[in-house]
């Protein structure tokens, strides 16, 4: 089955798993969970004060606090744990690539200018729509311009070029 997202790619074999190698020091499971719930804190300390919120986003802010603080990665790109995840899935999976490739493979990360979200935006973001290969633009991901206050979570999708 082709893998059409970084998401789809699962978890690497053992050998090639960096959040299992002390030498890599790639956060924990338990450092990104524990920013997850600072994320959580932060956000609903703003809301809470909702001054310097719009009052629309106010309500965004705290729906996105719940999802951060729960026991179940949320799928968001605001959570470390989610992209934690996606990166040592990632990682492992170059890491082969370039086992079985060798010096034949090159890299480059390819960032679309309107990639960028705003706080409004990023709940409603699917990190699995937004990253990858695609066949043409997601609805709802390529808004606002690239100028605009926003937070970003992977800053592009990363292909691999293998020689034949």
């Amino acid at each position: 089955m082709p893998v059409y997202s970084v998401a789809d790619l699962g978890k690497p074999k053992l050998r090639y798993r960096v959040d299992k190698d002390p030498e890599a020091r790639f956060e924990t499971y338990l450092q990104a969970k524990e920013e997850d719930a600072t994320r959580a804190r932060l956000l609903t300390a703003t809301a809470l004060k909702g001054t310097a919120l719009p009052p629309h986003l106010v309500e965004e802010a705290r729906k996105l606090a719940r999802e951060l603080a729960r026991e179940r990665v949320a799928e968001t790109l605001a959570s470390k744990r989610w992209m934690r995840k996606l990166r040592r899935n990632v990682t492992g999976a170059l890491i082969e690539l370039v086992e079985a490739a060798g010096p034949a493979v090159s890299l480059a990360t390819v960032i679309p200018p309107d990639w960028s979200y705003s706080a409004e935006e990023l709940m409603q973001v699917d990190p699995r729509l937004s990253i990858g290969v695609q066949k043409g633009p997601p609805i709802g991901v390529q808004k606002g311009p690239p100028s605009s206050s926003s937070v970003t979570g992977m800053t592009g999708a990363l292909f691999a070029l293998v020689a034949a």
